[in-house]
């Protein structure tokens, strides 16, 4: 369970978010890991297919996905960066307040993605 200022996330088959003031669901992602920035305006989702998807959490718009290229070669999406193998995301922190994202695959590769 990850908590943001003003919502929550459970993963269970799927990332689920609630709307923490009244218990209310809000939206659903596959996904087998997530967690919000600092200040709760974004979610990274990371998927079984080796990707992670950033969504604005005012109205769970996709902004980016990040994704293999090729194994070991830097990933430039948009404004995000950083390197990814081809394994399911297992793990996501943001960290250095917010403006990295460390992730960790099921295969214990640590990645870290460069956020704007």
């Amino acid at each position: 369970i990850y908590q943001a200022q003003r919502n929550l996330v459970t993963i269970n088959e799927k990332v689920s978010v609630w709307r923490i003031s009244d218990g209310w669901y809000l939206k659903y992602f596959d996904g087998s890991s997530a967690a919000f920035s600092h200040d709760g305006g974004l979610l990274a989702v990371g998927t079984r297919e080796s990707s992670i998807n950033f969504y604005e959490t005012d109205n769970w718009t996709l902004l980016e996905t990040v994704g293999i290229l090729e194994e070991e070669q830097p990933i430039v999406e948009g404004n995000f960066f950083g390197y990814i193998r081809g394994s399911s995301v297992a793990f996501l922190q943001f960290a250095n307040q917010g403006k990295l994202l460390i992730s960790v695959t099921d295969g214990n590769i640590i990645q870290l993605w460069g956020v704007p």
